[in-house]
Order: C-alpha cells, then sequence, then structure tokens
C-alpha cells in the first residue's frame, strides 16, 4: 500500500478546485469525521450524531481565525475556497476541517491526550555521507490513515511543493524543490487564540527558498496555537522551533549536529505555558536521542529507517512506531492508568514515518507504523 498522489499546479483557486474536484467523495466522506474527532462530546453527548449541530458549532469556534489567515496567506484562503468548491461544501467547513489539529485545544481544553509524533533532523557532520535528513513519525487518528494524500504542487514560480495530509487540507508536513524540509509536533499550551492555523504556517515555510525566510514564516506568524517544526535544509542548516500562540524559542543544531523532538516543551522558558506533560512524550525523547547518539556520526539513510522503526519498549504509546492503540488495552490492560479510560484514550496509531533527503531532494513514507511497512520514494 501507498499514498496517492496528485499533481497541481495553475492558480490557487485552479489548484484547489482540482484538488476537490477529484476527491469530492472522499473529503465529503472525511470532513464529518474529523469534527467528530476533534469535539469529544464531553458537554453535549447527546449531541454527537447530530451532523448540523456539530459542523456549526465548528464553523462558529473556528471563523475567527479567518481574518488572520486572510492576512498571512490570503493566497491559500484561495486555495481552500477552490477545494471547497470542487468538493461541494461551504468555504467554512473546508476552512475549518482544514484546521482540524489547529482548533482541537479551543474545542477541547481539557482533553488528556497529545498526538504522539516523534521528529528529528541530522546534519552532514553526524552522518556516514555527510547527508541530511528530516524525520518523523506522524501519529493521528488511526481511522484517517486511508484518507491521507500525497499533493505536489508545482507554484508559477517554478519553485515545487510536496506535501503529505488529510485529503481536502493544505498538508501538514513537506519539503521543497530548493531543499526546505519541515516536520511537526503537537503542543498542549494555555495561550491559544484567535490567530493563523498551523497548515497556513506549514505551507507558507515550504514557498520559501531558504531557511532564514521558512523560520520567519513560523515565527512571525500571529499563531492560533503553538506546535514545534522541525526545518533542515540542503546547506545542513537544522533548526527545531518551539511555539506558542505568542512565543517561541529556536534551538540550532550546530552544536551537536542534530535536533530531536517529541510532544512537550524542552525550553525552560517555555515551560510554564505548558498544559499537559505526558510521562510518554519525556521517554521517546530519550530513545530517540540514545539511537541517534549510538551511531553519532555514522548514520546511513538505513539508520534512520531503523530509528524510526524502533519499537523496542512494548507499551504502545512510548515507542517511536506505533500500531494502533486498541492492542494496548487487548494486550497490556494492567500498564493503562486508571484516569487513561477508553473514552479519553483515541485509537491512535503511527500513520507514517517520513524521510526529507533535502540535497536530492526526495521524501520516503511509510504507509502505517514503519515497523509494519517499506518505505517508498516520492522524487518532486
Amino acid at each position: 500500500m501507498e499514498f496517492p498522489v496528485l499533481e497541481l499546479e495553475g492558480s490557487p483557486y485552479e489548484r484547489g478546485y482540482e484538488h476537490g474536484s477529484k476527491y469530492k467523495k472522499l473529503i465529503n466522506d472525511t470532513i464529518y469525521l474529523h469534527f467528530k474527532l476533534i469535539d469529544r462530546y464531553e458537554e453535549h453527548p447527546e449531541r454527537k450524531e447530530d451532523k448540523e449541530w456539530l459542523t456549526e458549532r465548528m464553523i462558529r469556534i473556528n471563523n475567527r481565525n479567518l481574518p488572520y489567515a486572510k492576512e498571512y496567506a490570503p493566497d491559500l484562503v484561495e486555495e481552500l475556497r477552490g477545494i471547497a468548491d470542487g468538493a461541494g461544501l461551504s468555504f467554512e467547513e473546508i476552512f475549518c476541517y482544514d484546521s482540524a489539529m489547529t482548533i482541537t485545544d479551543t474545542i477541547y481544553p481539557t482533553l488528556k491526550h497529545c498526538f504522539d509524533c516523534t521528529t528529528f533532523a541530522l546534519s552532514p557532520r553526524v552522518t556516514a555521507n555527510g547527508e541530511v535528513f528530516v524525520a518523523q513519525t506522524f501519529d493521528y487518528r488511526a481511522d484517517l490513515l486511508d484518507r491521507m494524500i500525497i499533493l505536489k504542487i508545482k507554484l508559477k514560480s517554478g519553485l515545487k511543493i510536496l506535501v503529505w495530509g488529510t485529503v481536502g487540507t493544505l498538508g501538514y508536513i513537506g519539503m521543497n524543490s530548493e531543499g526546505i524540509s519541515l516536520v511537526i509536533n503537537n503542543l498542549r499550551q494555555s495561550d491559544v487564540r484567535a490567530g493563523v492555523p498551523m497548515s497556513f504556517i506549514i505551507r507558507k515555510a515550504l514557498e520559501q527558498k531558504d531557511i532564514g525566510m521558512a523560520l520567519e514564516a513560523i515565527v512571525n506568524a500571529r499563531r492560533a496555537k503553538g506546535f514545534n517544526y522541525v526545518v533542515g535544509d540542503k546547506n545542513g542548516e537544522i533548526f527545531n522551533v518551539e511555539t506558542t500562540a505568542t512565543d517561541y524559542e529556536i534551538t540550532s543544531g550546530a552544536r551537536d549536529g542534530y535536533v530531536a523532538h517529541t510532544n512537550h516543551y524542552v525550553s525552560e522558558r517555555l515551560r510554564p505555558y505548558e498544559r499537559m506533560f505526558t510521562v510518554n512524550s519525556l521517554v521517546r525523547l530519550s530513545r530517540i536521542n540514545n539511537l541517534i547518539r549510538s551511531k553519532l556520526c555514522k548514520i546511513t539513510f538505513d539508520d534512520v529507517k531503523e530509528f524510526l522503526r524502533d519499537h523496542a519498549i512494548s507499551y504502545n504509546p512510548i515507542s517511536v512506531s506505533r500500531e494502533l492503540s486498541r492492542k494496548i488495552f487487548e494486550e497490556f490492560p494492567e500498564r493503562i492508568p486508571e484516569t487513561m479510560g477508553r473514552r479519553s484514550m483515541p485509537l491512535n496509531q503511527t500513520l507514517t514515518g517520513v524521510i526529507f533527503r533535502p540535497m536530492i531532494p526526495s521524501a520516503w513514507f511509510t504507509y502505517g507504523a514503519p515497523h509494519e511497512s517499506d518505505f517508498i520514494e516520492y522524487r518532486l
């Protein structure tokens, strides 16, 4: 199995319209599923099957972000407008759907779970042949696996962008033909506000031709919510950018030759913003750091694959590569804390392991958890 690929060019609206029209049925089938994901029904369990009520609730909350998105990247607003028209949906529905990962903290501030992604970037000084790698395991709802897509976009400037994300969205992670590569970790913080959704920041950063401008696209945005961004380029520059909605801290990989991150704030200055800390994030960060250090200065492409496939820790949520978390209840029920019942524990899994190779440039994805799947190459 592999992810479908859609090649797009033309104006932003034309790109969006082709995207929306080609995947109209799948987008329509997925959008309500996504809305159900981000509204957990704690306040209104009796309304969980009321599609009209749920859609209106999502849109009402998310529309406060629209003025900031328009100011930040009007071309991406037009692309979403094209997706909406192509899919036969309202713009407000598509804009909210695209912003699902951003507005989760607003919709459900007491959520006890954070999608468990692991990211890292390696500079030439720690690899065997002087190559650059930017990599990630991306964890999300298991029922979205067959709804993920790779977009290959050719801009009028000639720049090419490859992004991966849920069908009908702008994308979550990616790289461009200049070698700028970007992966993310979700973070939970206390200063969420009206602002620019994460997908807009990803795409605008990937529209840049140098890493400095890509970093500016992240830190200068009026962010609605904070994520962690790992950014690398073909010249061997790598950076980690921890953000909240209102603050940020950049760490260069120049000292250690690599950066790595999971789902908690490492910066002591930003730690007071943190609304949720999980031990599994701390363990995964320790694990990926130890894996990288064990091969320091001799890391190969095959080693990077094995880092992402790491499944050494049997308790699923603290593995780098994770199968469907339902297996936790079946195989390790005694290891689930009493506070983490089935209702609060979403059925997540690692949807993909990705390795960006900026010097080529090329991207390698697994369809599903890396320890259960092969890596497949996608060229720009």
